[in-house]
């Protein structure tokens, strides 16, 4: 569920995927800037680079993982954006 929340907030505003994975793991494509500031407070991998601005990111969500935390990381992904 919480993988789930997370394709579909990044998707309203507008980011692609590198694939469509139906499992855990989603794989947003991220400006590289945005990519720097959000590995400050969360853990996920800069998996590929895409073109010369911007990255293939995988994050990885469990059934541990908190839905605050996902909300939390979108909002953040929201500022950033509007920056």
């Amino acid at each position: 569920a919480t993988a789930q929340a997370l394709r579909t907030g990044l998707s309203e505003m507008g980011i692609a995927f590198y694939t469509d994975s139906p499992s855990n793991q989603i794989f947003p494509i991220l400006p590289d800037s945005m990519i720097d500031a959000l590995q400050k407070d969360y853990g996920f991998y800069k998996w590929a680079a895409y073109d010369a601005h911007s990255s293939v990111t995988r994050f990885v969500t469990s059934w541990a993982t908190p839905m605050d935390a996902v909300e939390q990381l979108l909002a953040d992904v929201r500022v950033l954006m509007a920056q």
